[in-house]
């Protein structure tokens, strides 16, 4: 009975053979590392860039409650309206001047100029000396200078 049927152990001539796995899943799981790492990677990145911004802005606000009701602050600025650190102008200054020094871009009503302070320490606490900047002139700030009136006008 079973001599025109093909049994079990018999192939059948028109049935396909089954081919081997080309190494598809591999490629897969390679390809979903790669986007995980990625992803992980940037959200590193963006979680450093968003810290060390808000620590910038720290830094300017520290710099502005110091020296916004400072005589010649408020002669020359009329207040500080906003600053922010500017890192490139700190590098150049820094290469000129001796110690930790720090250049902030300020902005009041009457105008704008640059706050740079020299400290001993890399923060603003133990302050060497600080001066406001405007066109080229540096205005020594009150809280080192002997004779007020002695200012550039």
């Amino acid at each position: 009975m079973s001599e025109g049927f093909p049994t079990e152990t018999q192939a059948s001539p028109s049935a396909p053979e089954p081919q081997p796995k080309q190494g598809k899943g591999l490629g897969r799981v390679v390809l979903i590392v790669l986007v995980l790492v990625g992803l992980c990677s940037t959200c590193c990145c963006l979680s450093c860039g968003g810290l060390i911004w808000m620590g910038f802005g720290e830094f300017a606000n520290q710099a502005k409650a110091k020296y916004e009701n400072d005589p010649v602050v408020i002669d020359r600025l009329g207040g500080i309206d906003s600053c922010g650190w500017n890192v490139i102008a700190t590098g150049e200054e820094s290469e000129q001047n001796s110690g930790n020094t720090f250049v902030f871009d300020v902005e009041g009503p009457k105008g704008s100029g640059q706050l740079i302070i020299v400290s001993s320490t890399q923060d603003l606490e133990n302050v060497e000396s600080a001066v406001l900047r405007q066109g080229g002139v540096d205005y020594p700030l009150s809280d080192y200078l002997l004779d007020f009136e002695s200012l550039p006008q």
